[in-house]
């Protein structure tokens, strides 16, 4: 009899879609948004978190890389 399935299941990355994001992905997402804000490069109200995330799943979240594609 073969048994499946031991060991600690392996946890499946989050996607970075909208309602699919980890801590991390969100705090990155927040970081982001608060910048785009602060440096006034266009009006925040043109995006919203869909396109946001856009920029985040591009460069894997990783906020130096988003910020320079932005």
């Amino acid at each position: 009899m073969r048994f499946l399935g031991y060991g600690k299941p392996k946890e499946v990355p989050k996607s970075g879609f909208m309602g699919d994001t980890s801590p991390e992905q969100e705090a990155v997402l927040a970081q982001f948004k608060d910048w785009v804000k602060a440096t006034a490069i266009v009006n925040p109200e043109e995006y919203d978190d869909y396109d946001y995330l856009r920029f985040c799943r591009a460069r894997k979240f990783v906020l130096a890389d988003i910020m320079l594609m932005f």
